[in-house]
């Protein structure tokens, strides 16, 4: 054999390898948003390099000389990929901005992933012991994502502790665990060997707990949605007999598996979990998304950048996710990648639908009949959570996609397409650039400026105006606070460090104008619809504290602004158990003595001023009402609480 056709015949190999390892790799690797959080984009560049070096080495199919649905696909492809590039080029000046390497290349690498991806797959597809490995690669890194869910849950300190596993959150793990069950359905209805067959059983069964144990009801909804679609579309489409000892065995085991776990849904129903009210913040956080994407409707405003340019156009707290993939799509790369987006997912369910063919040519593969409900539960999971963001969510989705084209029928592969983009990611999988540097790092490290060129958000910016307080430099400070709070126009912590920079700096009057700023956020639809709402936050007791001061108010705002102060004051030192730690959680530090400092040092600021507001509420009170004794009982009785909580952790 000559060294060409060696060298080939290893290129076709290695191709389908690295296909399978990304595969494998994706739900292990979880993952963050581009730019969202800098410790993980090494894995995931890493994920990003193979699967287009996968995608490079095994060729694309040629789907133009294929079926209608194979073009009609590759047209949406065309607009998915192309407008994330075009957008890319237009928000990155020239490609020289450090936010271009932070979050827009590797937001527009994850594009051209999603779409290798669905090439690769549409190719390997038609080969029939490729498409047995690529179910047994989906089933192989479910189980062992859920295995990580369900050592999570057992160790879990509540009842309605949320597992994550691998995952970014409880609701992006339950996707995955969803879109997967219906690959493992299929290998259940497919397995001729006992050991395929009871791998597929085992598997189901944690499927089932890691499912119930993320406590999604949403995902738990849909995953059982799948499970069912896929048995239908077996038998009453495809026509496969379904083997039902086996299948009420894997059923069994997975409601057995669900049971185990259902404290977690319990204790979320009995309204015992913190996101219980987390409709209406998604809701707003979509109207926001709506307002972000009339100010760019056809470019967007650069792929991955939601994060960086979501809090202008908020009308709740800030998420770094538009809770939506289409919308995040929209907002970052425009109109044109989310129609080629719907035009794909439209054209793989009209084909998917079609009635049984007549020809009987070949037996119909019991692996196809998991495509449809991939593709539903993975499209509808979209519609409530930014899917598309985190890979091995997004993945599955897109090789199911493939493997729906290539039963549609496409002609064989063509030349290598992908070579620019794998070497792209593997300079960024590899860091040769040596740039940007991690602006985690570069905060800590004390340089907050670099931080804020290479991730322009609002906890940048509040983090940089904070260090030039320190240096005495208030007019540094005010403006750069004055950038985060553009940015996060409803973050409480923001407004008020401004206000205290503007009284610093001499600013009186615009320090009064930004602490009525605070209060109308706290009174208004951001204090009131929140992700988590039950984490009372009190930065508005400074703000009424502050109004109550100024030499204009009257008597009777003055003791309103009191006795608000002190309302929200006790509603902080009455909140549950589970709060209290959450709280210490969301506290930044390295060490839990360090996050311990600040929680005690936040507390003692805040009884000094709501002591201050009692005293003088007393004053303006007529009615003799004392109110600094119960207040400061309450505060004794926290201590006690937070002292207990606390104790075994140190």
């Amino acid at each position: 054999m000559s060294s060409a056709a060696t060298q080939t015949n290893l290129t076709a190999k290695l191709g389908p390898v690295l296909f399978l390892l990304a595969v494998l790799l994706s739900p292990l690797i979880g993952g963050n948003p581009a730019g969202e959080q800098f410790g993980g984009d090494a894995a995931l560049h890493a994920l990003r390099f193979l699967m287009l070096l996968a995608a490079t080495l095994t060729g694309i199919p040629s789907l133009l000389k294929g079926s209608w649905p194979a073009r009609a696909a590759w047209l949406g492809l065309v607009l998915y990929g192309g407008s994330a590039v075009a957008s890319l080029l237009i928000h990155s000046k020239g490609l020289t901005s450090q936010v271009f390497l932070f979050t827009m290349l590797p937001g527009t690498l994850d594009i051209l992933t999603h779409i290798a991806a669905c090439l690769v797959a549409a190719g390997l597809w038609l080969i029939p012991e490729q498409r047995q490995r690529i179910v047994d690669v989906i089933q192989l890194g479910a189980s062992i994502a859920a295995g990580s869910i369900l050592l999570e849950a057992i160790s879990a300190p509540d009842a309605g502790h949320r597992s994550v596993g691998t995952f970014f959150s409880p609701n992006f793990a339950a996707g995955f665990i969803g879109a997967a069950l219906p690959f493992v359905v299929v290998q259940l209805l497919g397995a001729t060997a006992a050991p395929r067959r009871i791998t597929s059983l085992i598997s189901l069964g944690m499927l089932g707990a890691a499912l119930v144990a993320t406590g999604s009801r949403g995902g738990i909804a849909l995953g059982v949605g799948g499970v069912l679609l896929t048995l239908l579309v077996a038998f009453i489409r495809d026509g496969i007999r379904v083997p039902i000892k086996w299948i009420g065995i894997g059923l069994g085991l997975f409601l057995i598996g669900a049971a185990v776990q259902s404290k977690t849904i319990l204790a979320r129903t009995a309204g015992g979990s913190s996101q219980d009210h987390s409709g209406q913040f998604r809701s707003e956080t979509w109207n926001g998304t709506i307002q972000m994407i009339q100010a760019s409707p056809v470019t967007g405003h650069g792929p991955g950048n939601f994060a960086n340019t979501y809090g202008k156009y908020a009308t709740v707290e800030w998420t770094g996710q538009a809770h939506n993939s289409y919308l995040q799509l929209a907002s970052e790369c425009g109109f044109p990648a989310l129609m080629g987006l719907l035009l794909i997912l439209v054209v793989t369910l009209a084909d998917q639908v079609r009635l049984p063919r007549k020809s009987t040519d070949a037996p119909t593969d019991v692996l196809a009949s998991a495509l449809p409900a991939v593709i539903i539960v993975a499209a509808a999971r979209g519609l409530l959570d930014s899917e598309s963001a985190i890979p091995g969510n997004a993945l599955i989705l897109w090789i199911a996609i493939g493997c729906t084209i290539a039963t549609a029928g496409h002609s064989r592969f063509s030349a290598p397409g992908f070579g620019i983009a794998a070497v792209l990611g593997l300079l960024m999988a590899s860091g040769a650039t040596g740039w940007p540097q991690n602006p985690t790092s570069a905060a800590t490290g004390g340089l907050p400026e670099i931080a804020v060129n290479i991730e322009p958000t609002a906890r940048r910016w509040y983090v940089l105006g904070k260090a030039l307080e320190t240096k005495g430099d208030l007019a540094g400070s005010v403006n750069a606070l004055k950038n985060s709070v553009e940015r996060d126009r409803n973050n409480q912590q923001a407004i008020r460090a401004l206000a205290e920079a503007q009284e610093a700096a001499g600013d009186t009057a615009g320090a009064l104008a930004t602490w009525t700023k605070l209060i109308d956020v706290e009174e208004g639809l951001p204090g009131k619809v929140k992700a988590i709402p039950e984490l009372t936050e009190t930065h508005a007791v400074f703000a009424y504290a502050k109004l109550a001061a100024a030499p204009e108010t009257s008597k009777d705002v003055r003791i309103a602004c009191f006795l608000k102060a002190l309302s929200l004051t006790e509603r902080y030192l009455k909140t549950s158990d589970v709060y209290i730690t959450m709280e210490l959680g969301q506290t930044t530090g390295s060490t839990l003595e360090q996050k311990l400092s600040k929680v005690r040092e936040r507390r003692a600021a805040l009884k000094a001023v709501a002591m201050k507001c009692a005293d003088e509420l007393a004053v303006l009170d007529t009615s003799g009402t004392n109110y600094e004794k119960p207040l400061s009982d309450t505060f004794a009785a926290y201590e006690v609480r937070f002292d207990r909580l606390i104790g075994g952790k140190l």
